[in-house]
C-alpha cells in the first residue's frame, strides 16, 4: 500500500464518521422533539387538572358553608324545641288549667 491508498482510506473513514454523526444528530433531534411534545402535553394536562381541582375545592367550601348554616339552624330549632318542651311541662304541671274530666297521668 502506498501513501495514496492511506489517504483514500482516511477519506472514507472521515466520510463514514461524518455520515454516522449526522445520523446520530438527526435521531437525537427527534428524541428532543418528542420530549418537548410530551412536556407541552404534560403542561396542558396539569393546567386542566388545576382548574378541575379548584372547582372541586370551591364546591367543598360551599358544602362546608352550607353545613355550618345547617348546624346553626339545627341549634336554633333545638333551642325552640327546648322552650316548647318547657312550656308544655309547665302547662301539664298546672292541673288547675284542666277541667276535672282531663287528668294528667305520667
Amino acid at each position: 500500500m502506498n501513501e495514496n491508498d492511506f489517504q483514500k482510506i482516511d477519506g472514507m473513514i472521515v466520510r463514514h464518521a461524518g455520515v454516522f454523526a449526522d445520523s446520530i444528530q438527526h435521531k437525537l433531534g427527534l428524541v428532543v422533539e418528542g420530549h418537548q411534545m410530551l412536556a407541552d402535553k404534560l403542561d396542558r394536562v396539569e393546567n386542566r387538572l388545576d382548574k378541575r381541582i379548584d372547582c372541586v375545592e370551591r364546591k367543598l367550601d360551599a358544602v362546608a358553608a352550607q353545613g355550618e348554616r345547617n348546624t346553626a339552624a339545627i341549634e336554633g330549632i333545638s333551642g325552640k324545641l327546648g322552650a316548647v318542651a318547657a312550656d308544655l311541662k309547665a302547662h301539664r304541671a298546672d292541673t288547675e288549667a284542666h277541667s276535672p274530666i282531663f287528668r294528667v297521668k305520667e
